[in-house]
């Protein structure tokens, strides 16, 4: 029972960081002045990251769903590795988990 609590407990935490670093990079008035575009490479990097962590933790406590969830949502993110700016479409987008063209 105890190792149930562990793993959950890790999928919560890197849920949590997950949220974190998403609120901190897309939020509407968390991105503006001089360095924008450094700032939003930096949290999409970050974020990528996490979500990356996220799978092997889901995958390493047998949450095969969260896992493939994770790992679909990693290809979305694929397109923006690098990138420097969000357009608002893509900004909701990726908020929203969706693919957009």
């Amino acid at each position: 029972m105890d190792t149930v609590n562990e793993h959950s407990t890790d999928v919560m935490t890197q849920a949590a960081e997950l949220f974190t670093i998403f609120g901190e990079t897309f939020a509407p008035d968390s991105i503006g002045g001089d360095d924008a575009e450094d700032l939003v490479a930096q949290g999409l990097e970050q974020y990528a990251r996490q979500v990356a962590r996220m799978a092997i933790t889901a995958e390493s406590s047998g949450y095969i769903g969260l896992y493939n969830v994770c790992v679909r949502y990693q290809k979305v993110l694929e397109p923006f590795a690098g990138s420097t700016t969000l357009s608002e479409d893509a900004r909701i987008a990726l908020r929203n988990g969706q693919p957009w063209s």
